[in-house]
């Protein structure tokens, strides 16, 4: 085989990039890495390389490093070179090493992209690899994604040498007598991934001598799979998920149940909103129970089951903030509340009215005026907590915000978005826009007024 033809067949049949883009090579020294760099070179494609140094295997790491600068030099290219507390990081991240590697690596590769102008990334990544990721990934469990190992571009990765197999590279290398140095960590079985390549690949090829190109050959149906049913979820987002008034996504529990298979579909359908495996067969779960009130979260979003939708709520955030109010203060705050301080007159909107509230197009505004006297500060906004309650206007005894809400039929889902203005003894001042505390109402004794009031655009 003309390994130099093939690579450049290979980059132009699967679109990996044009001859004008400026590519940036992950090499480490290894033979894969520097046959790419090598075959880069007599290809006449713009490039550079750049080199980790994780600091991970002592002189070997510095072995390496020097080697790169020197292959670098020889091949007339610029090369970018980092040092990394990897151990560090890991530790600080609660990670792996090969994890802490990993991310350590792309997030340097993509900002030298960023800032030296390069269109993509290439990494030396073979047949073998994609063969052993597809094993490992079998072993951990993984849906039709994981199927298809490594991809040759993904976003602004290329893998230009995923047509060798590691025999092929191998045998490239010293045919064209290039120097390589060896990682001496890759052929201890300590890791995963070296398991799989020394101990469980050999004995498959026993079964199969052509291993590669079978898993090759698998690997092109997964991944002509897993794009029609990419396809075939989009089409049904449309149908599926809908939107409420105030822009919350939700779907009907009875869609859902009717899926089928419920648990692939669904779990297509959840993946953009960061729902595992495991969460899907917990809410599939409990939508075939009929329970209601049941939610479930990650970092980004929580899947709230309400009587006969399901709710997928953003967090916001943290909404508290300390709020320090001194008399003829105005419009602080959060963005949404603005509040001041004022003498009582007897024209209690005479003193509404110069305190300079006013309602900008577009927006709705809800306003309380409160004896200021009874407050005590700082002030915060938080949202409901369970056991919470306080004394409606108007009434005399306490009641329960679950209770408050029932009464005024809010969702479920909408019950723990609903800000509460609370005093420096955590004491409830306002259920935000619905009703305020009744201890804090003006009366005939009332020396200031505190004027609030909550701003919130349509939609949000």
């Amino acid at each position: 085989m003309n390994v130099l033809a093939a690579f450049q067949e290979y980059i132009d049949s699967q679109g990996l990039f044009l001859p004008q883009d400026r590519i940036l090579l992950a090499v480490s020294g290894g033979k894969d890495s520097v046959l790419m760099a090598h075959l880069f070179s007599k290809a006449g494609f713009s490039f550079a390389i750049a080199h980790c140094n994780f600091q991970l295997r002592g002189a070997e790491s510095e072995r390496d490093e020097a080697f790169v600068r020197q292959f670098a030099q020889q091949l007339q290219v610029p090369v970018f070179v980092k040092r990394f507390e990897t151990k560090s990081y890991a530790e600080n991240n609660q990670v792996s090493i090969q994890m802490a590697a990993r991310d350590l690596r792309y997030h340097w590769f993509n900002s030298l992209c960023e800032a030296e102008d390069f269109d993509y990334i290439a990494s030396a990544h073979h047949q073998n690899d994609a063969m052993e990721t597809l094993l490992w990934n079998l072993v951990r469990g993984t849906g039709i994604a994981g199927l298809h190992g490594i991809l040759p571009k993904r976003k602004n990765l290329v893998r230009p040498l995923m047509f060798l197999t590691a025999e092929q590279i191998e045998k490239t290398v010293y045919q064209e007598k290039l120097a390589f140095v060896e990682d001496s960590s890759n052929a201890k079985t300590d890791y995963s991934r070296n398991l799989i390549r020394h101990e469980v690949v050999p004995v498959l090829k026993q079964l199969n001598p052509k291993l590669e190109e079978c898993f090759q050959e698998n690997i092109r149906r997964f991944a002509e799979i897993e794009q029609f049913l990419d396809l075939q979820v989009e089409s049904l987002k449309v149908q599926f998920f809908a939107k409420d008034e105030g822009g919350i996504v939700y779907f009907n529990k009875q869609d859902a149940l009717n899926l089928n298979p419920i648990g692939l579909l669904l779990f297509q359908l959840l993946k953009p909103y960061g729902f595992s495996g495991t969460n899907i067969r917990d809410i599939i779960d409990c939508l075939k129970r009929g329970e209601s009130g049941r939610y479930f979260e990650n970092d980004s979003f929580q899947l709230r089951i309400d009587r006969d939708k399901v709710y997928l709520l953003p967090h916001s955030g943290n909404m508290v903030e300390q709020l320090s109010v001194q008399l003829g203060d105005n419009n602080f705050g959060t963005g949404y509340l603005s509040f001041v301080i004022t003498e009582a007159t007897q024209d209690i909107e005479n003193s509404v009215q110069n305190a300079g509230f006013k309602a900008g197009e577009g927006i709705q505004s809800q306003q309380i005026r409160l004896d200021a006297d009874r407050l005590e500060f700082p002030l915060q906004l938080r949202y409901y907590r369970p056991g919470d309650k306080f004394k409606p206007l108007g009434m005399q005894g306490s009641k329960k915000i679950s209770d408050f809400f029932i009464g005024l039929k809010i969702p479920q889902h909408q019950k723990h978005r609903i800000p509460l203005l609370c005093d420096a003894q955590d004491r409830i001042v306002w259920v935000i826009p619905y009703r305020m505390d009744n201890h804090y109402k003006i009366t005939n004794d009332t020396k200031k007024v505190a004027i609030f009031e909550w701003n919130f655009k349509h939609g949000k």
